[in-house]
């Protein structure tokens, strides 16, 4: 009886919760600047090839926010798809160095916790879920066959600060991070080589409250 009470308590006091909670919804799209994190060597045919970070890339996303506010605390999950990737800088000792673009198409879902202050200004930190949909990474020829091994799901992190426009328009300036490797390993002919490939981004976003 005692654990009923208490279970009932608490599905009472986040009913109360909810129903007293300020709720947002609406489009959300931006730009984000992005870079393909790596640093790998390998030989292949007696060629030593190596790749590294390069220059950032221009991306963008669109899709969907909702906002459940408790005073000055609130969560705030996304859905969104996301195009990205980066530069990366291939250098040999024998073939003219060369500097690739991959891009990646994601479908992402961040879920975003913080604190807003002052009614305008808010701090968030949250995870954020990808599912790879399509690549272009798999084009990066150093040899005859090339065939990389990426997650079809990764799990990465964002911290930023937002403001508030009046009750309507949101925007968000927020750095992700990677918690798991976008590409496992490469495999050249008969050659498999371990590799950490991860892709970070600087996220500018705006979204529009329609309630």
């Amino acid at each position: 009886m005692k654990k009923s009470a208490i279970f009932s308590t608490l599905f009472l006091f986040l009913l109360v919760s909810v129903a007293s909670a300020q709720i947002s919804f609406g489009p959300k799209v931006g730009i984000s600047q992005s870079k393909v994190r790596v640093d790998e060597t390998f030989t292949v045919d007696g060629n030593t090839f190596n790749y590294s970070t390069e220059d950032a890339a221009v991306g963008f996303h669109i899709g969907a926010f909702t906002r459940l506010e408790l005073g000055s605390v609130f969560v705030q999950p996304e859905l969104l798809f996301t195009s990205s990737g980066g530069k990366v800088l291939v250098e040999s000792d024998n073939l003219v160095d060369d500097i690739r673009t991959l891009r990646y198409n994601k479908l992402d879902l961040p879920v975003m916790g913080g604190f807003k202050f002052a009614k305008f200004l808010r701090v968030q930190v949250g995870p954020v879920f990808s599912l790879l949909l399509t690549d272009d990474a798999r084009d990066v020829d150093v040899a005859d066959q090339v065939e990389t091994d990426y997650n079809n799901a990764v799990i990465g992190y964002q911290a930023g600060i937002g403001l508030d426009l009046g009750k309507k328009l949101y925007i968000d300036l927020k750095y992700e991070g990677n918690l798991s490797k976008l590409g496992e390993s490469v495999e050249v002919g008969d050659n498999n080589f371990a590799t950490d490939l991860r892709n970070t981004q600087l996220i500018l976003s705006v979204g529009w409250n329609l309630f």
